[in-house]
């Protein structure tokens, strides 16, 4: 008799097993199904606006191009300061004593910055104007997917131009990169992404409460251009002005990379890129997270779709 009791409850456990083996099934096909989802999703919508950005060939002839002729007077400048291309005294702050190729790498790392202000983080005003942005924020798609397609439709069109003004100054100055720095100068390139992705989420949480993003865009590139050192080293600013710029994720991006490339210390590269890592995932975190509460707070108010 014990032994059919034996028999009877061992059957009951797996009666009770399955059903917990089918839920967990179904989860994980469930949780597939939605990762891929959000990747189509993200995807899509980037190629939805590179083919815009694309459509124009002298819209992108002209950010290619143009920024070049805005090295011009830096050009002329450093000459008449420091007679020639080298300078002792700017590389005790700069890590060159070339100015001018400091310059031209600054202004094409601040394509980068321009790229989360202009693009990512004015995205869902471009789509408020376009007359399409209450059927996006209708559609079953999640709020921070759209922004994402956004940043990743942003950072193929700046690799695109970046690339282009690069090899456009490699003709001029000849610069000479080992593999070792072109892939450190890449990896620094990533880790700065991920700021960037942070600080659009950031700029469209701001974009949503006050709508009216021409002020406010220019104000935050203007500021940015004087907080980074893209024309300049940090430690020229004023200190009560020099510590906003080093709290700036995109500051130890532009540190990092010269020094990689044109500095060439690989020791205080990989501090630079640390410092950039940390600040950038505390802002990509940040930036999500703030998104996410004022997305909110606008839906529940009735002004998120307000022109």
């Amino acid at each position: 008799m014990f032994h059919d009791v034996v028999l009877v409850s061992h059957d009951n456990e797996d009666q009770e097993d399955k059903p917990n083996e089918i839920h967990d099934e179904v989860l994980k096909r469930v949780n597939k199904s939605g990762v891929r989802k959000s990747i189509h999703a993200i995807t899509t919508y980037a190629i939805k606006n590179l083919k815009h950005s694309l459509r124009y060939p002298g819209s992108w002839l002209y950010w290619m191009l143009v920024p070049m002729l805005w090295l011009v007077p830096y050009a002329f400048q450093g000459r008449a300061l420091i007679e020639g291309t080298e300078s002792d005294f700017f590389r005790q702050f700069g890590g060159t004593g070339d100015y001018f190729s400091y310059v031209a790498i600054g202004i094409i790392l601040f394509n980068i910055v321009d790229a989360a202000i202009w693009g990512s983080g004015n995205r869902l005003r471009w789509e408020q104007k376009s007359g399409t942005f209450e059927f996006l924020w209708m559609s079953p798609v999640s709020r921070s997917e759209l922004l994402l397609g956004a940043s990743l439709s942003e950072l193929g069109w700046i690799v695109f131009v970046c690339t282009g003004q690069f090899l456009i100054l490699n003709s001029i100055l000849s610069w000479s990169f080992t593999i070792v720095q072109v892939l450190l100068a890449m990896l620094v390139i990533l880790v700065t992404l991920i700021g960037l992705f942070g600080f659009s989420f950031l700029f469209a949480s701001i974009i949503l409460v006050f709508k009216e993003p021409g002020t406010l865009t220019e104000l935050t590139e203007a500021s940015l251009n004087i907080l980074l050192p893209v024309r300049y080293p940090l430690q020229v600013l004023p200190s009560y002005i020099r510590w906003v710029g080093y709290v700036i994720p995109f500051a130890y991006g532009f540190l990092a990379f010269r020094a990689f490339t044109i500095a060439y210390n690989l020791r205080l590269g990989a501090l630079y890129i640390s410092l950039l890592f940390l600040l950038s995932v505390i802002m990509w975190i940040g930036g999500v997270k703030l998104f996410a509460k004022i997305e909110h707070r606008t839906r529940s108010t009735g002004q998120l779709g307000v022109y």
